[in-house]
């Protein structure tokens, strides 16, 4: 077997692994994106719905069909960095360990297993490489058309997938200068990408424009600086890109630039600027409200496996010895969920199993004109994926418009009302909803795979009154 292909050894991993855990919470919503096909939804662009849709539409509704794109994508990423590293001149040793450091980093293993809407960022950011590298060399009306639309694919993936638009200006103008814009495949590339993303505004329009403003506040808001939701923001992506590796996502970034300015290709020109773009912008982001780690992934896509492999050659067995314990901690929990040791540890997996077995309890329970209320999205998008019998006569309690109350369909005031809430995780249910009468808590055990996981609470809320 040729070296390179070892690049692939996460992505076997992952296909031995994906099917041993229930859907996560960004998991169960994006497939519920499917079930209810539109033209965009209020807090992502509906490709990551679309894609699940096709291929539920050909593997049916499973984990199968959720994990597998990803998975792909993972596979496919890994070798476009291979190639990337190889390009800039690094040996095949070097390049396959840096490909394996930037597919090992927790966070990039889990977007190549969940199928998110950063998960396609990764998948298209690669031809959008290639079309403006032909743009900027050839500048044919065809190079114009592909990079029009893999920007409009790549809006359909992701709102801040438009920080691409500086790379890809930054290249084009640094080799064309403004002489492209005397050319019609400059005109018809834009038209192509406007068309591709239209989409997303005729939503926005009928739904007075919630989703753009939900993520003008979602990740920019007014209020003061915060410094722990900056140090958060950092932490988590120190912890969840791995201890082990993470530094060397700064140290590749600093690289990264030394080298642009020695050779000014539009390779380098492009994954510099891409990251920095992505860095200043969640930089800025992080003092507003917490990153979720896997928002800046494209960064570490180019910085993490270029400092890996080129610090290889003075840090070797720093570099090793990180990627072995990264790659290790993956391996023990490839191992506990395949054994199912793992749902031995109370509350370890909570979040990825049980849901199926708590709304069939709750199905149980329930009559025609009843209602089931959970206290927060994150239980929500389990609820409403694994409750398919009575998905529409679920809710999220609280005051506040999101895609769950689109889905919704009935009003549940004034009607009985079983609250499901995870125990060691209620909520103050005064705040959220009154009730005639409030029976006392009933409590079940969750066990998966023959082990206890942790314990429901399920309690009547009669003659509901919402606050």
């Amino acid at each position: 077997m040729k070296k390179k292909y070892l690049i692939f050894i996460p992505t076997l991993l992952q296909l031995g692994l994906f099917w041993t855990f229930d859907l996560g919470v960004d998991e169960a919503h994006y497939m519920l994106y499917a079930r209810h096909l539109a033209l965009s939804y209020f807090d992502h662009p509906p490709l990551v719905g679309w894609v699940h849709f096709l291929v539920n539409f050909i593997l049916g509704e499973n984990l199968a069909a959720a994990r597998l794109p990803a998975i792909a994508i993972g596979a496919f990423s890994a070798w476009q960095v291979f190639q990337f590293l190889r390009r800039q001149d690094f040996s095949e040793a070097e390049s396959i360990i840096g490909s394996l450091a930037g597919s090992f980093a927790f966070q990039i293993f889990v977007l190549n297993t969940f199928l998110l809407p950063d998960t396609l960022c990764v998948l298209l950011v690669w031809p959008l490489l290639a079309a403006t590298k032909n743009v900027a060399s050839k500048n044919r009306t065809k190079d114009w058309l592909w990079l029009g639309l893999w920007l409009g694919l790549s809006g359909l993936a992701k709102y801040t997938s438009v920080l691409m638009l500086i790379p890809v200006g930054v290249v084009i103008i640094s080799k064309l200068r403004f002489s492209f814009l005397k050319k019609f495949g400059f005109y018809a590339g834009v038209g192509l990408a406007c068309a591709v993303v239209l989409p997303v505004f005729i939503w926005n329009q009928q739904h007075q424009w919630g989703s753009f403003q939900y993520q003008s506040h979602h990740v920019l808001s007014t209020q003061e600086v915060s410094w722990q939701s900056f140090f958060q923001s950092w932490i988590l992506q120190f912890v969840i890109y791995s201890p082990f590796l993470w530094p060397w996502s700064i140290w590749g970034f600093v690289q990264l630039s030394k080298k642009m300015k020695q050779d000014k290709s539009s390779e380098l020109q492009f994954a510099w600027w891409t990251a920095v773009s992505i860095f200043v912008f969640f930089l800025y982001a992080s003092f507003q409200n917490t990153v979720l780690p896997h928002w800046p992934v494209l960064f570490y896509l180019f910085t993490l496996p270029f400092g890996v492999a080129l610090a290889l050659r003075s840090y070797r067995r720093w570099i090793l010895g990180g990627l072995a314990i990264t790659s290790g901690l993956i391996f023990i929990l490839a191992l506990l969920l395949i054994t199912g040791i793992g749902y031995r540890i109370p509350q370890a997996l909570k979040d990825v199993g049980g849901w199926p077995q708590t709304m069939s309890i709750a199905q149980e329970k329930l009559k025609p004109g009843d209602y089931l209320a959970v206290t927060n999205w994150t239980y929500g998008s389990r609820a409403f994926y694994y409750g398919k019998a009575k998905e529409t006569q679920i809710f999220v309690l609280g005051n506040h418009n999101d895609q769950f109350d689109l889905w919704r369909q009935g009003n549940p005031e004034g009607s009985d009302i079983l609250i499901l809430q995870i125990v060691g995780d209620e909520k103050n249910l005064n705040t959220m909803v009154q009730c005639q009468v409030l029976e006392p808590a009933e409590q079940k055990e969750i066990t998966v795979r023959g082990s206890h996981v942790y314990d429901v609470s399920f309690q009547w809320c009669r003659k509901a009154h919402l606050l």
